[in-house]
């Protein structure tokens, strides 16, 4: 057997290896090549995860609706079962497309993560002051199984903190988040933002 078949048959085993170790530990590759966030590579550090067994409770816990998210239409807005629109209070995520076509840097990631966070999910739904916007749209914080998607999607770099009064209950917490965020280059952040301070 010559050299070069035999690096050959080698590497075809070195294949074969990676892709059942793949398979055996079920590995996910991102669809982002080198545009992974810390959320995606396991690194994040939860929003508020909050359980039944903290001392003192929920500490977010106020008059909460419950329903099903149905549908994700992008990072900061979902329809539920029963057909209503909610978008988040107090974030804003970038567009997917706008009128011309032109998705802004980050949208498809923070729509995919606001997919796997609440799609299907029961959410529960949180009211500030107002309750829609001039669209129509429920405005909400929203909970799904002790994460409070909002301040996770400013912390993990996938929104922006945006304070539209008089729906400030949580700005303070947003603003910590997105500095926090901002500091660590999460997200749009080290993506989109690399030489903002």
């Amino acid at each position: 057997m010559t050299t070069k078949k035999a690096l050959i048959i080698l590497l075809c085993i070195f294949f074969v290896l990676i892709f059942i170790v793949i398979i055996i530990f079920n590995i996910k590759v991102s669809p982002y090549t080198g545009d992974t966030s810390p959320a995606e590579r396991g690194e994040w550090q939860p929003a508020r995860q909050l359980t039944a067994g903290m001392a003192g409770g929920d500490p977010y816990k106020g008059n909460r609706e419950k329903a099903k998210a149905a549908f994700v239409y992008d990072g900061d807005t979902i329809e539920l079962s029963d057909g209503r629109k909610v978008r988040y209070i107090g974030i804003n995520t970038p567009e997917e497309e706008n009128k011309s076509g032109v998705s802004q840097c980050y949208s498809r990631q923070a729509s995919d993560i606001n997919k796997q966070l609440v799609s299907g999910q029961e959410v529960e739904m949180e009211k500030d002051i107002s309750d829609t916007d001039k669209y129509g749209r429920l405005l909400r914080y929203i909970f799904v199984d002790g994460v409070f998607i909002n301040d996770f999607l400013v912390r993990q770099g996938y929104a922006k903190a945006e304070t539209i009064p008089p729906d400030t209950k949580y700005s303070g917490e947003f603003t910590a988040a997105e500095k926090e965020a901002k500091e660590d280059k999460r997200g749009l952040w080290g993506k989109c933002y690399s030489g903002e301070k």
